[in-house]
């Protein structure tokens, strides 16, 4: 009897510890996503994620300045929502790209014409490759536009025009020399006018390859095309380097001479260590949670599945496609979430929630499983989902049960001698 008191206390013992060892790898991914919304918060960029059913996902706070949105929102559909945007180009972008799986943009401007953006519709893919909605991104190009006008307007007023403009510019000539160059490149960029002579020569130091971007700017000078897009790493001239987004124009030259070039460039640098940031984020939750030794998820609001581990497609014997974005209630079955409903809603309504229930999971074997769910808030504060780790506890219950069986036969046979 001594013994097997002494073996159910090492072994609560070592479940306490392990449970504290989950309970902060659980507190890690919260963490990480708090630096992603913090990160989130920080950059200008309007960003919408939106799912499959067009819903609210997440946002940055520049978005609100395009459409009127609030915590409360997250989980809407996007068409309940009120737009400022002069025309409803975005459901016909979404749907597009969730048809054809190519990403789209187009330009689209606030109903008032105070700002023009590049509107970006891409499809979210998950680290599975599973596309579980898109990803909208609105560039203010508002000063770009100004520019590209005042080009058409004349070529002394684009030269007044570019040369206080807050993007870096270029203008070349139909050789390739530098015409012009802005303030912002030279702030941008740390070259002089000295290190300017030709393009070519420039973008070898700049870009490391010139032939690209030339090539795309000799395509302008002779007349094939009238516009031209693309994005470089460019390293300055202190050696740091830096992401830009370029468009470039072909100009009909105003006096002798061919066509001439105009080039505006937006640094996308912090875009780009956003999106790397969260992917990163999102990587590192992952792994942790594959590591674990049960069924580790994140569930929203309305109960959905977001993200699940490893574990559930063994646990289950369907894929994670078919898992995440379901609900709680179709994943576990009905009976199943019965036991569990009253925790989940108390959880969704910030308390935190440990239990054990018996239910069908494993190809259908009943198992004792233990169930701890943690409430996760926004950066705002807002409830958003909850953290959920199930445990099989089926060995720690049998062995309990033994012990206690162990334990009346010995009274028994006590009573008897």
């Amino acid at each position: 009897m001594q013994t097997s008191k002494e073996e159910l206390q090492s072994i609560n013992e070592e479940m306490q510890t392990i449970n504290a060892e989950l309970r902060k790898k659980v507190e890690e991914p919260d963490r990480a996503n708090a630096d992603q919304q913090n990160l989130f918060a920080s950059t200008k960029i309007a960003t919408l994620f939106l799912d499959g059913d067009l819903r609210v996902q997440r946002y940055t706070p520049a978005a609100t300045e395009i459409y009127r949105l609030i915590d409360a929102d997250l989980g809407r559909p996007i068409t309940d929502i009120s737009s400022r945007l002069a025309s409803d180009e975005l459901l016909v972008a979404v749907r597009q790209v969730l048809d054809t799986l190519s990403p789209t943009e187009r330009e689209v401007e606030l109903s008032d014409a105070s700002a023009r953006f590049i509107m970006r519709v891409r499809p979210y893919r998950t680290l599975d490759d599973v596309i579980s909605g898109v990803v909208v991104t609105f560039v203010d190009v508002t000063d770009l536009k100004r520019a590209e006008l005042a080009v058409r307007a004349s070529e002394e007023q684009l030269r007044r025009t570019l040369m206080g403009a807050p993007l870096p510019v270029l203008v070349l000539d139909d050789q390739g020399r530098f015409l012009l160059a802005n303030d912002a490149f030279h702030r941008s960029t740390g070259y002089a006018e000295a290190d300017l002579d030709t393009f070519p020569s420039w973008a070898a130091r700049a870009l490391g390859d010139a032939e690209p971007a030339w090539g795309d700017l000799q395509r302008l000078l002779d007349g094939e095309r009238q516009q031209a897009e693309g994005e470089y790493a460019v390293r300055t001239a202190g050696g740091h380097q830096r992401q830009w987004q370029v468009r470039s124009q072909s100009l009909a030259s105003a006096g002798e001479g061919g066509r001439q070039v105009v080039t505006m460039a937006l640094d996308v640098t912090e875009i780009r260590l956003a999106e790397a940031t969260e992917r990163h984020h999102q990587e590192i939750v992952r792994l942790m949670a594959n590591a674990l030794p049960a069924l580790i998820a994140y569930v929203d609001a309305e109960e959905r599945f977001e993200f699940v581990s490893e574990a559930y497609p063994r646990w289950f014997a369907i894929p994670r496609s078919e898992i995440e974005g379901q609900t709680l209630r179709q994943v576990f079955g009905v009976s199943a979430y019965a036991q569990m409903a009253g925790a989940v809603a108390r959880v969704l309504a910030g308390e935190p929630q440990t239990f054990v229930m018996e239910a069908a999971f494993r190809a259908g074997a009943q198992t004792h499983v233990q169930c701890e769910f943690v409430p996760h808030r926004g950066h705002s504060g807002e409830l958003q989902g909850f953290f959920s780790m199930i445990t099989d506890v089926s060995d720690r219950i049998r062995h309990e049960a033994s012990v206690q069986r162990r334990a009346g036969y010995k009274e028994v046979l006590a009573q008897l001698g």
